[in-house]
């Protein structure tokens, strides 16, 4: 597995699961009061973190900046507030419109399994489809992998209800017996209490009836059903595959085609007999028009009674999610986390989430856009950084007090393979970054070309320095040996190339997966990312010895060596504080920063916490103690500052 796929992913731990069974009413629970998880605005010149530049994406936070990682559904309170179903977080959160907040409400973020219980004991493993209870408007039921679970918003309490949260299959029957598939794309509840089901990977809709407490299979024949909307005893279908939406009737069963053209993918305007829809997904009912939506991002509006199909709007991204209407528009959550408001004119409002996270843009602070940004070292001066923008293929330089971002060399659209003057030179997926001793080189690790380059500071000339390595990452750079240290991800070695001629050398070769190099006062430290630790490399003998975390456990734990666990370490960086020699550590699963004393090698966390996850919009400076960070691929210290890469953002900490 190329190191760059992994690095953009997000970990999620399975705390416990629970079997199904009947809903059992029990002693009432401590009321829970909604959680903000997230960190409190701060205008203090230190102890705190500020967006240096570009916007962050998805990720865990509350508050009046909220974050989400994938919304699976969408229900309405009665007094306007919507609840919302955050997968990757593993939570039940609540948005308030009138005030803009998000607050937590069930499960905790990162803690993810399938436990019952009220406030602090249930936890979520990736709850999807979601539906109020007519009869409670407090009580939501939802889809939770291959179960169906109930919880009370106002108790906190939460429970499931059939199937098994650990055992998918294809079952009718009791609650105990019941098997599910593990995506349940929506879920709709009718006055009589029964809750239908979208069984996306059964290719089925289910029916549980509270009553009887069974499940049973009541219409088949779809591929991926995807939302529904229930209007009396006809529940529409989103048959997301067949490319085509369908009526069912509640009480038979029976299945009525209703538009679009079935196998059929497009987005042609038209009648019921020529109108095309593409992979349709979300879906709700204003009036008489169903409004529907896909991965193509296209808005359309179906008439119920014709079947005609118009184009409403077109957004730059897709929707997974149900809609919700309000009974003049939808609102909806896409695919970059961004809840809008549709009109049926075309009248598109952002209520939350983040504006473009992902791109290619020089210019302010908040501006500024990047696409995974992977590595980062300070410039000569110290009043800037240099970061590997590697999916653009290039060079940026982030100024650390006002964020403006310039790019160096390189770019999107003219990713390659060229030497020369930085203007007309060519990189393609850089990652690693050093600079010489003196300042006067930028050491560069090309790792789509599989090539060690340098650009020299001062003639701004770029120079191939080694070449045929195997999916290169990270660098440190040995003046006094006159060789670059680097990490061969696909090769699990770490090697030496030699900066005058070229040549390869192998160092050590007993590694995983190894991510993250930092040379710190003479000694070599690698972060082997798939076995959880951070070993240091004797570069005269080959051998490796582990000096923090347990090879194969992975866990979030500071403290004393013996007692620390890593979670995905990745980027490195080091160097000597007050006569001590310190490593940082950007842990990617952990959504952490620790510091390593590297003589006693007690570890502690600076940035995030590994409970909490976050990108944080635009221009943020919130407070350090709290404040979450997502998916951090390097750091490095610069002053007083440590400047964190990741996600699509470039950080500072201010201890």
């Amino acid at each position: 597995m190329s190191v760059f796929v992994l690095l953009v992913g997000v970990f999620h731990g399975v705390l416990g699961c629970s079997c199904g069974g009947p809903v059992v009413d029990g002693p009432a629970a401590a009321v829970c009061l909604p959680v903000e998880h997230g960190p409190a605005a701060s205008s203090a010149q230190r102890g705190v973190l500020r967006v240096l530049a570009g916007e962050g994406g998805a990720g865990y936070v509350d508050g009046p900046a909220p974050r989400t990682n994938g919304v699976g559904g969408l229900a309405r309170r009665d007094d306007g507030r919507l609840i919302v179903s955050d997968i990757f977080n593993g939570t039940l959160r609540q948005f308030d419109p009138a005030t803009g907040r998000m607050a937590t409400v069930a499960g905790f973020p990162l803690a993810v399994g399938a436990t019952d219980g009220g406030c602090d004991e249930a936890r979520l493993n990736g709850p999807r489809g979601l539906a109020s209870d007519p009869d409670d408007n407090a009580v939501v039921w939802f889809g939770d992998g291959p179960c169906l679970r109930r919880a009370n918003l106002d108790s906190g309490d939460v429970s499931t209800v059939a199937g098994s949260c650990s055992s998918p299959g294809d079952v009718d029957g009791d609650a105990a017996t019941s098997r599910f598939a593990f995506l349940f794309h929506d879920v709709e509840v009718a006055a009589d209490g029964r809750v239908f089901i979208a069984d996306r990977g059964n290719d089925v809709i289910r029916v549980f009836d509270q009553g009887t407490g069974t499940t049973t299979t009541l219409a088949g024949g779809f591929d991926g059903p995807g939302s529904m909307f229930l209007d009396g005893t006809s529940l529409y279908v989103a048959d997301t595959f067949h490319h085509s939406i369908a009526v069912v009737d509640i009480d038979s069963g029976a299945v009525t085609h209703v538009a679009g053209q079935p196998g059929v993918a497009g987005s042609d305007d038209g009648t019921f007999d020529t109108g095309t829809l593409d992979s349709p997904q979300a879906l709700s009912l204003v009036g008489e028009t169903l409004v529907v939506a896909g991965f193509d991002g296209h808005i359309r509006a179906v008439d119920v009674r014709s079947g005609a199909i118009s184009t409403v709007t077109r957004l730059p991204v897709g929707f997974f999610a149900p809609f919700l209407s309000d009974g003049a528009d939808v609102v909806g959550v896409d695919l970059d986390g961004v809840m809008v408001r549709i009109g049926l004119d075309g009248t598109v409002t952002r209520v939350f989430g983040p504006v473009g996270a992902d791109g290619y843009q020089d210019g302010a602070g908040p501006d500024a856009r990047f696409s995974l940004p992977a590595c980062v070292v300070g410039t000569p001066d110290g009043d800037a950084v240099f970061v590997s923008d590697s999916f653009n293929a290039a060079i940026r330089r982030v100024e650390l007090s006002s964020g403006l971002t310039t790019t160096v060399l390189g770019g999107p659209d003219v990713a390659g393979n060229v030497d020369g003057p930085a203007a007309t030179a060519r990189l393609a997926f850089p990652s690693g970054l050093a600079l010489s001793a003196d300042g006067s080189t930028l050491f560069i690790v090309d790792t789509g070309n599989n090539a060690l380059r340098s650009l020299d500071l001062g003639t701004s000339t770029v120079t191939t320095i080694g070449t045929g390595l195997n999916d290169p990452w990270e660098i440190a750079v040995d003046d006094v040996r006159g060789v670059a240290f680097m990490v061969e991800s696909a090769g699990a070695r770490v090697v030496a190339v030699d900066l005058d001629d070229g040549t390869v050398t192998a160092v050590s070769a007993d590694l995983v997966l190894p991510v993250g190099l930092a040379l710190v006062d003479g000694r070599l430290f690698v972060a082997d990312n798939e076995d959880h630790v951070i070993r240091e490399i004797d570069v005269d003998g080959g051998t490796s010895t582990v000096v923090l975390g347990s090879p194969g456990f992975q866990g979030s734990a500071d403290g004393s060596a013996d007692f620390a666990l890593l979670n995905f370490p990745a980027g490195l960086g080091g160097r000597v504080e007050a006569g001590v020699p310190v490593l940082y550590v950007a842990e990617t699963g952990g959504q952490t920063i620790r510091r390593v004393d590297l003589v006693t090698f007690e570890s502690r966390y600076v940035v995030g916490d590994p409970l909490l996850s976050g990108a944080l919009p635009a221009g943020s400076t919130v407070s350090l103690a709290g404040a979450p960070i997502l998916n951090p691929n390097d750091v490095t210290v610069v002053g007083d500052d440590i400047v964190i890469v990741g996600d699509t953002t470039v950080v500072a900490a201010r201890p």
